[in-house]
């Protein structure tokens, strides 16, 4: 069979992770318009990822060992990885719905922890949020003797921690939402026995805080989620001793305002909720005092403002995490449930 030998691996890609003061540089080389001709059947993809674009097709390879090359078809978002390219790479064929890709020796991401700086105060059941300007925040907390209204942000550039402005009120249990216009916004959190509803705002570029609207509920252990509109949904959590929470608040940072919209079906804290690609918020697991630990997800819809359930987890489990791949799916690990704490996880796909 005839094909088109195309020669064009001059163009480098330089994908640049900055770790702390760590920075490595992976390299892969593009043929664009191309894909590999497989010449026998040990050179075929060993796995066919679903991936948003190409940069996210070269990290899916980087991150596996195996991986020393791959194709991104961009009709289909379709993402082959090869584990085998030997004899290759003179061997390709047009196709202008195709990039190719492989990896250069010793450039892949490395996996190792390194030390940074240490914060200026101890703490932990605080928030963190990373800024427009790369710089992370980190608010509020307690450190085993007070409640905390501290705030630091760590510099990435340097590995260093400063101090910004304090906020109005000490509070741990919290969230911290990063904002479409830039600023983070509190919410609730306790503070010294006391339930709270109360929000402020913390401006980047003066460091300091405002108090903005307070919650329609004081609630601790909830979640927040920054939604496709730039409103910020606030759901369910624990008021007011054993009240267990169902309700759910919509922050419009154009009003900084806070309006109440549809309840969940069940009461939980110690839940998780994230913002999927079609712009429904999934919220998964828990705890109430009615059904002890929770398996039951419930998805949020934005532009009706309701509720509907869900397929269950296989486990039930609270003070989980829950964190959206690259691929669109959900991946929910660990967490505590009747039996102790869970090293299991489980993948949620939206339909």
């Amino acid at each position: 069979m005839a094909s088109t030998r195309v020669c064009l691996w001059f163009l480098f890609m330089i994908i640049t992770q900055v770790v702390g003061e760590d920075i490595q540089s992976m390299i892969m080389s593009l043929t664009i318009n191309s894909k590999f001709q497989c010449a026998n059947t040990t050179y075929l993809p060993f796995i066919n990822i679903i991936t948003s674009n190409i940069r996210n097709c070269q990290l899916a390879c980087l991150t596996q060992s195996q991986c020393r090359a791959a194709t991104f078809h961009r009709s289909t978002s379709n993402c082959e990885l090869f584990d085998n390219i030997l004899n290759q790479n003179g061997n390709m064929l047009t196709d202008v719905d195709a990039t190719s890709m492989d990896v250069i020796s010793g450039a892949r991401f490395l996996s190792e922890w390194t030390t940074t700086g240490n914060m200026n105060v101890a703490r932990y059941i605080h928030t963190v949020s990373t800024l427009a300007n790369g710089l992370v925040l980190v608010t509020g907390g307690y450190n085993l003797s007070a409640y905390l209204n501290s705030a630091e942000l760590y510099n990435p550039s340097t590995g260093t921690w400063t101090t910004t402005g304090n906020m109005s009120v000490v509070r741990a249990h919290h969230t911290a939402s990063t904002l479409v216009n830039g600023s983070v916004v509190t919410a609730g959190g306790t503070s010294s026995g006391r339930y709270l509803n109360s929000t402020e705002l913390y401006h980047p570029s003066t460091g300091a805080w405002t108090i903005t609207g307070s919650m329609n509920v004081a609630r601790k252990d909830h979640t927040a989620s920054t939604l496709a509109n730039g409103s910020v949904l606030v759901v369910a959590g624990q008021s007011n001793g054993s009240v267990y929470l169902n309700s759910a608040e919509l922050y419009n940072p154009s009003t900084g305002t806070w309006t109440i919209t549809g309840n969940m079906s069940i009461v939980r804290y110690r839940h998780t909720a994230s913002t999927l690609e079609n712009g429904l918020v999934l919220v998964t697991g828990g705890y109430n005092n009615v059904t002890d630990y929770l398996n039951s997800p419930e998805l949020y819809n934005p532009s009706t403002g309701t509720w509907t359930t869900t397929v269950n987890m296989n486990i039930a489990r609270d003070y989980h995490t829950a964190s959206i791949l690259a691929n669109g799916k959900v991946l929910v690990t660990g967490g505590s449930n009747s039996g102790g704490a869970l090293n299991d996880a489980e993948l949620y796909e939206s339909i």
